[in-house]
């Protein structure tokens, strides 16, 4: 957990710098914050505040373990005028109410005599509007697989339940949702649709019951269903129409937009693409729909994508957002070090583009000056449905580098020792390009497993000022790359140039990777380097659980 909290905060500071400048409250809201990560936390986020010109006042709230004390701090600052809020939601479902348009909620896992869950059960209620969320559009963002979709018919009710798995993670869950309107009798109407959007419109502070339910065995969620409904005086309305195509897994990785979809019927179709690109224009273009079973588009690097199903008539058949990770600083201040950054940006850098034909071509950059104690830099983390990267199917990586200061380059995988590459001072700036192999354990010099990367970092780490910058990151399919500027490893006198370990062909990882082609792939470890929290603050800024003010 220590190793996320400074990148959650730096790429927090990265998205603000892509809106105009503006005068802004923030605040930092721990629900426990007497744990030396939370101070380190808290330090973080008062130095990125820091260093924003429109951030006119930094606070900070600490719930102390209380639930109602928590939820109490962001009302409270919600009814100041705060305009932005990070929140440390350790009471869980809890807090919802607090962040969403939730006024009430109920969630709780059940679990078998042999301590495995077996079902979950969430409930919220809203009044006037339903909930924002659904499990199936979160668990998509995250790699989910739909699997099955389909209508769930009993002898009193019927149901759109869906069967997610998630390789990444290795959990698969049977889920359905529905909602319940509460009409004047005191009775409800059940629906049950498949897009948010779907479902009519409640009257004005009619009060909605907002139930998902998940189960890893076939059956529990319906039987879970009816325990709610045969409590209760319920008129069931006709089930939501499923849609003709919808995204059964999506994601991108280097540009490339890769979905596999799933088809219940034939309709008029095409695909509406969003792409916020790298300067932060918004572009918006209409594919067709594919034949076959797979949509796959290519364009230049972009920051994020919004992808729709439309048809004929313009309605919105199914949509996924996705995203392969973001820049962010990096330092050892974040761990109570004495670096101290001076100025970061991911928008006033250099972004070169590499022109290798088949590279897998990663967004944005970043640019960074430190007084560094221990290390300072920047990092490009790899996140997203498609991460992460199994880097052994490449030949060589590339990227533009300006240095003032020798830069350790290091590629990180969950539960592995990183592999690095050491580069001179390149104060000039210029395209460096490594083979694979370079990239090895810093005290050993023996080639790391670099199947599952979720971050590339770039650090200086000699004492003093340092200002480093990097763009145009880039995967090359083949290549010896260039040893020039190399310093090679030191302590063993172990081979720099060892050959790194094959993937295992007939792995899942593998088989994801080939959708891409020989020169993409991506993994299915589970994703828990510094980057990731840096991704799923994106994710939950643009999902909408950021605070916003609620209209009721």
């Amino acid at each position: 957990l220590l190793d996320r909290a400074g990148p959650a905060f730096a790429t927090w500071k990265a998205a603000r710098n892509k809106t105009p400048p503006m005068k802004t409250l923030t605040q930092l809201l721990d629900g426990f914050g007497g744990n030396s990560w939370r101070i380190v936390t808290a330090a973080a986020g008062a130095q990125e505040a820091a260093a924003c010109p429109s951030i006119t006042e930094y606070l900070y709230a600490d719930g102390q373990g209380d639930t109602q004390r928590a939820i109490s701090d962001i009302n409270s600052m919600a009814a100041r005028g705060i305009d932005a809020i990070v929140v440390f939601g350790d009471a869980g479902p809890a807090i919802l109410p607090a962040l969403t348009n939730a006024e009430a909620v109920f969630a709780a896992d059940y679990w078998s005599q042999a301590g495995q869950r077996v079902a979950s059960a969430l409930v919220l209620e809203t009044f006037g509007e339903v909930y924002d969320h659904s499990k199936i559009l979160c668990d998509r963002a995250k790699g989910a697989r739909i699997e099955m979709l389909e209508h769930m018919e009993t002898a009193e009710s019927a149901f759109v339940r869906s069967a997610l798995v998630n390789e990444r993670n290795r959990t698969g869950d049977f889920a359905i949702e529905f909602k319940l309107y509460q009409r004047a009798d005191g009775g409800f109407d059940m629906h049950s649709q498949w897009l948010r959007h779907h479902y009519p419109a409640p009257e004005p502070g009619q009060r909605v019951i907002n139930v998902q339910l998940w189960s890893s065995k076939a059956g529990y969620e319906v039987s879970m269903a009816h325990l709610i409904l045969d409590e209760l005086d319920v008129a069931w309305m006709p089930v939501g129409k499923l849609p003709g195509r919808y995204f059964a897994e999506a994601g991108t990785l280097g540009g490339t937009i890769h979905a596999e979809l799933g088809h219940i019927r034939g309709d008029d179709l095409h695909v509406g693409v969003t792409r916020l690109l790298e300067d932060g224009t918004v572009v918006h273009t209409t594919e067709p729909m594919p034949e076959g079973g797979v949509f796959q588009a290519t364009y230049e690097p972009f920051i994020d994508a919004t992808v729709d199903i439309v048809n004929a008539d313009g309605e919105v058949q199914d949509t996924v957002w996705m995203s392969d990770g973001a820049w962010t600083a990096l330092d050892d201040a974040m761990w109570g070090g004495e670096s101290q950054r001076l100025d970061f940006s991911t928008t006033d850098c250099i972004q070169p583009h590499n022109t290798t034909p088949d590279a897998l071509r990663l967004s944005g950059c970043a640019r960074v000056q430190a007084n560094v104690s221990d290390f300072a830099g920047v990092a490009r983390h790899l996140g997203g449905a498609m991460a992460p990267i199994d880097v052994t199917a490449f030949g060589a990586v590339a990227f533009w580098l300006k240095a003032d200061s020798p830069t350790t380059v290091c590629m990180e995988s969950p539960g592995s020792e990183p592999g690095c590459a050491a580069l001179p001072a390149m104060p000039e700036g210029q395209t460096v390009t490594l083979p694979v192999s370079a990239f090895v354990h810093t005290n050993t010099c023996e080639p790391t497993a670099l199947t599952g990367v979720n971050l590339v970092s770039f650090m200086a780490r000699q004492a003093g000022e340092a200002n480093v910058e990097v763009g145009a990151l880039a995967f090359l399919p083949s290549g010896d790359g260039d040893w020039t500027n190399h310093l090679g490893c030191q302590p063993d006198e172990v081979p720099v140039n060892a050959a790194s370990p094959e993937p295992a062909p007939d792995s899942p990882l593998a088989e994801r990777q080939r959708r891409f082609g020989p020169s993409c792939s991506t993994g299915t470890a589970n994703g828990n380097g510094p980057g990731d929290t840096a991704l799923w603050v994106l994710l939950l800024m643009v999902a909408g659980v950021v605070l916003r003010s609620k209209r009721r």
